[in-house]
């Protein structure tokens, strides 16, 4: 019991999805525009807990999604946060757009770029 303790709390440590976007050109305000949430929110009613941030510039906000689904990219997907659970330029309603101004997504976990994507990234209750 207590091992399998130890290995919940070291996967719930592990998996920190962070969810940024960079770019050069654009300002705080002109990307946070057309954001779909400004403000940190609670969305979904599934059993699992998992808090996700969402960073462009210099603000964020944290949408805590209680889900049923078992990848992070279905959570978002399910709520609307991104506009495809697999490959996604959109996410909280802000549109990345290398072609147009050198922005990207880019999902992190522990201050690390993930080497998979959203669709692959599991997820269980009480993640950040």
């Amino acid at each position: 019991m207590k091992k399998a303790l130890s290995v919940l709390l070291c996967v719930a440590i592990v998996i920190v999805g962070i969810v940024s976007i960079t770019s050069c050109n654009n300002t705080a305000e002109g990307v946070w525009e057309n954001a779909t949430y400004t403000k940190d929110t609670t969305l979904g009613d599934g059993e699992k807990e998992v808090k996700v941030e969402f960073e462009a510039q210099d603000k964020s906000v944290t949408i805590t999604l209680l889900t049923d689904k078992a990848t992070l990219g279905e959570a978002l997907y399910e709520h609307g946060l991104i506009n495809d659970p697999s490959f996604f330029d959109t996410a909280n309603g802000i549109k990345a757009d290398w072609s147009k101004d050198q922005s990207w997504w880019n999902v992190q976990k522990d201050g690390v770029s993930s080497m998979v994507g959203v669709d692959q990234i599991q997820i269980s209750d009480g993640e950040h």
